[in-house]
């Protein structure tokens, strides 16, 4: 299997697994009587979702993969991926469901973490009871390990069972182990019932979990045609009264194996088969999606499931800029990782630019959509390794759009059950680019814009539409939030029948803005699974404590995250007041909780810090009186140097090897006094 073979495949297995969470999510929890009763059969999608939401099988997997970022390595251990969890995860909120400790599996583990508890203790039964550990958690987000294994199902069972562990413990992790490697088996082999009796083998013969599934097995050959007479003994036999937890592991694993066997290797059969039975649907629809995925490719899973889906995939978090991005993207992530994995270089053609939008995979849009009507009907098509604009008919002098989101706000998500928060993926001062092909000499102009939040747009002058053409141009400074960002079109006369390529698009990450605070609004996420409301500081995220704006502007107690983590901070300037008490930090080069640099003002000191799993730090230099009103850092990346900046003038350079880092930015309050942060200016350019 070579490297493009290997990306296809993956991409085929992460979308199998956003076409089960989104099937199965709207009648997760409830009784397959209950599914038939409302809906009767299912026969595609139950909801229109829009723009949907965050979802923890889908956080998990992403973000849970990431502790290979800094350790790629099958040797990683349990501990450093409990750290990589602390790192990404927001304090009690997003990501997963907080139904608190002792009920939550995984709300109990972080707490564990939390209070230096490391993995794999923290998930152990030994501490948190068999019960809990054996919760459906252990597998839902486990399919990144079959991912990154790269077909090796031994790989994929070594590194489920140390993710798992983190979290879970004794069926808990064999769970994982069972959906990891029946994701790496499905890359080489073309049969379900086969790829679940090869996965066994790899478990635990004497677990719980292999006799169900082998009982469930067993069933099925006793009963080869009658899908739902087995259905009706697990019911009777496996239900959720006889486990005990809010949503145990076992169960759900038994319908899993019940439509794995019965599904034929079709995926439309399997996938509503499974959905129409009922119980943890978005959980056990996303494994065996991904399952699925891996096994048919892209040829066995019909547009209609991923049309839908625009190549959107939304996340929550605590690095908001992170939770904006694609499926087609985010699967190049695990394939390049999985590449990594086994010492071998991924092909520089193919190679993902963070800062690139390309469309070299099937179905890939890059996030792309575009404004129809009655007047500019067209239609995008990922064709040819480009983005095909299909123009069915567009007037003379009627613009048309063709856009990409860059930021989200509330009414434009489904809802808000795993509670995302977003910063801005594009930030005023920063060039956006496209290259265009016009083979049918579409006859008109073009030009790029970038749409703020407030409604306020920036377009750049408009160009003849020639037949090979780059577009540049750089969105003003200022302090919006952009929106979206994307191509406007203006035809000189009636267009039917034609087409157009955008090739490749791009941004070069070199933002110039500012935020303040006094102006920045409140947005209005809803209620969350505890039915309580929640707010966010607009383009923030707020890690933990509280984050709120007036017109004095952002009160902080806590920590909030912005700014774009694929940039490089060389200048930031805050604005601030704080009482001698409070302890403010502003952190740059954060690429999470665990993992960032900064300067901490405590009282008439100032002190350099980096977190990476402690915290050091180091003395800059102290003033008479308290450091308040303004402090600026200026960061010279290329000698490793770091220029602060206060009110009274102070400043020191000091010496820290930050030629690389993250683009993210935090503020951080600590003690009892009250700290007012008025605004921030920030530069950045991209990574050399």
């Amino acid at each position: 299997m070579n490297y493009q073979e290997y990306m296809e495949k993956t991409y085929a297995a992460w979308l199998g697994k956003w076409i089960g969470i989104r099937l199965g999510a709207p009648v997760e929890g409830w009784t397959a009587e209950e599914i038939r009763r409302i809906y009767g059969s299912v026969k595609g999608y139950l909801v229109d979702y829009g723009t949907f939401a965050a979802d923890d099988d889908a956080n998990g997997p992403m973000f849970f993969v990431r502790a290979l970022e800094k350790h790629c390595s099958e040797e990683i251990q349990a501990e450093e991926m409990g750290e990589n969890v602390l790192n990404w995860l927001c304090d009690g909120h997003g990501f997963f469901w907080w139904g608190g400790e002792g009920i939550a599996t995984e709300h109990t583990a972080y707490n564990n973490l939390k209070k230096g508890i490391a993995a794999p203790q923290s998930g152990s039964a030994a501490l948190n009871g068999t019960a809990l550990a054996e919760q459906i958690g252990g597998q839902i987000f486990s399919d990144c390990w079959g991912y990154v294994a790269c077909g090796n199902p031994q790989r994929a069972k070594n590194l489920a069972a140390k993710m798992s562990s983190v979290t879970h413990d004794k069926d808990g992790i064999q769970g994982g182990i069972f959906v990891a490697v029946s994701i790496a088996l499905a890359y080489q082999m073309n049969d379900a019932r086969t790829i679940v009796e090869q996965a066994l083998t790899f478990l635990d013969p004497q677990s719980s979990y292999v006799k169900l599934c082998r009982s469930v097995i067993e069933q099925i050959r006793a009963a080869p045609d009658d899908p739902q007479r087995v259905l009706s003994w697990i019911f009777h036999k496996h239900g959720y009264d006889r486990y005990p937890g809010v949503c145990h592991i076992l169960p759900n694993t038994a319908i899993m194996i019940w439509a794995l066997f019965y599904g034929n290797n079709d995926f439309d059969r399997t996938m509503t088969m499974l959905c129409e039975a009922g119980w943890d649907t978005d959980c056990t629809l996303g494994n065996v999606g991904s399952i699925l995925g891996a096994m048919l490719g892209l040829a066995g899973i019909d547009e209609k499931w991923s049309r839908p889906m625009e190549d959107v995939a939304l996340f929550s978090s605590c690095m908001g800029s992170k939770n904006i991005d694609t499926i087609s993207r985010t699967a190049r992530v695990f394939a390049e990782l999985g590449w990594q994995l086994q010492k071998k270089k991924v092909p520089s053609s193919l190679r993902q630019d963070p800062h690139q939008i390309d469309f070299i995979l099937p179905r890939a849009t890059g996030g792309f959509r575009i404004r129809s009507n009655r007047y500019f009907e067209a239609n995008l098509i990922q064709s040819e390794g480009k983005l095909k604009v299909a123009v069915n008919n567009i007037y003379p002098q009627v613009q048309g759009e063709i856009f990409l989101k860059t930021y989200y706000q509330p009414n434009e998500v489904y809802d808000s059950r795993y509670e995302p928060s977003f910063s801005p993926t594009v930030y005023p001062g920063e060039t956006i680019w496209m290259e265009l092909i016009n083979p049918d000499q579409l006859s008109g102009c073009v030009a790029l814009y970038a749409l703020a939040v407030d409604g306020r747009l920036f377009i750049q002058e408009k160009t003849a539409f020639i037949q090979e053409q780059r577009l540049e141009w750089t969105i003003p400074p200022s302090d919006a939030i952009i929106a979206e960002i994307g191509l406007r079109i203006w035809a000189f006369e009636r267009q039917m029948r034609k087409f157009f390529w955008i090739q490749k698009a791009g941004i070069y990450p070199q933002a110039c803005y500012q935020i303040d605070f006094t102006r920045t609004a409140m947005e209005d996420w809803g209620v969350d699974f505890g039915n309580q409301q929640r707010h966010e500081v607009a383009q923030c995220v707020t890690h933990h404590g509280t984050a709120y704006t007036d017109r004095q502007g952002l009160h902080l107690q806590g920590m909030i995250t912005f700014g774009d983590a694929d940039g490089q901070l060389t200048e930031l300037t805050v604005c601030f007041e704080k009482e001698p008490t409070a302890v403010l930090t502003v952190a740059f080069d954060v690429g999470g909780f665990m993992d960032y640099k900064g300067i901490r003002i405590v009282e008439n000191q100032v002190e350099f810090v980096k977190k990476k799993k402690g915290l050091t730090k180091n003395l800059i230099f102290t003033c008479e009186s308290a450091v308040n009103g303004k402090i600026a850092l200026k960061i010279d990346r290329k000698h490793g140097l770091i220029k602060v900046v206060s009110k009274e003038g102070s400043q020191a350079f000091f010496e820290e090897t930050i030629i690389r880092g993250q683009g993210g930015v935090a503020l951080m309050t600590e003690g009892s006094g009250s700290c007012i942060i008025h605004g921030c200016k920030l530069e950045t350019s991209g990574f050399q």
